[in-house]
């Protein structure tokens, strides 16, 4: 092969390999005050072919649903506070929506104030723009590394989230495939 063919085949594939890197959605930021909830079907393919066998599957035919937990996650307590993410996909209506699920006395909460290092966000719970709200700034929060917090509304004071590595990447991993869906 001619020595000009050579170069312009390594820039070549230089320049593509710099992009496919630049343009990989690992630890991708996202916009916690822009909720959407459609999916797209390329992004529905590739949930289903790489990332859903991380998920226990619950499948809703009756309404139209799919229900993905978490395989790995943090097993908590029974006296311990904690936090699941759960994504429902409507499939029928091509939206996917993530609900958080509470463990220990957070589930008697109505609303649950968090804050990290520059920001305090109240969830108020049972409306879904709020639960993809919270569940942004969760994530925006593990990949800052900021520590996350809640109020515990019996002791009037501010307890560690996620202090588990484990509930971090369990909730990170959980919440990508929904922010990166649409």
């Amino acid at each position: 092969m001619p020595p000009k063919f050579l170069k312009i085949f390594f820039i070549t594939l230089t320049v593509i390999v710099g992009v496919l890197f630049l343009l990989s959605d690992n630890e991708r930021k996202i916009n916690p005050e822009k909720v959407r909830f459609k999916t797209t079907e390329s992004a529905e393919l590739r949930f289903k072919n790489l990332r859903s066998y991380y998920y226990n599957i619950q499948n809703f035919e009756s309404s139209y649903q799919d229900v993905y937990r978490f395989r790995n996650a943090h097993v908590y307590k029974v006296e311990e506070n904690g936090i699941h993410f759960i994504i429902i996909n409507h499939w029928i209506e091509d939206e996917a929506f993530i609900i958080p699920e509470f463990f220990g006395e957070l589930r008697q909460y109505d609303s649950l104030q968090i804050k990290w290092s520059n920001g305090k966000y109240t969830y108020n719970i049972g409306d879904l723009e709020s639960a993809w709200i919270f569940a942004a700034h969760i994530y925006m929060g593990i990949l800052n590394k900021d520590s996350l917090f809640y109020f515990n509304q019996a002791s009037k004071e501010w307890m560690p989230l996620l202090e588990h590595p484990n509930e971090k990447n369990t909730e990170q991993n959980c919440v990508e495939r929904l922010f990166y869906a649409g």
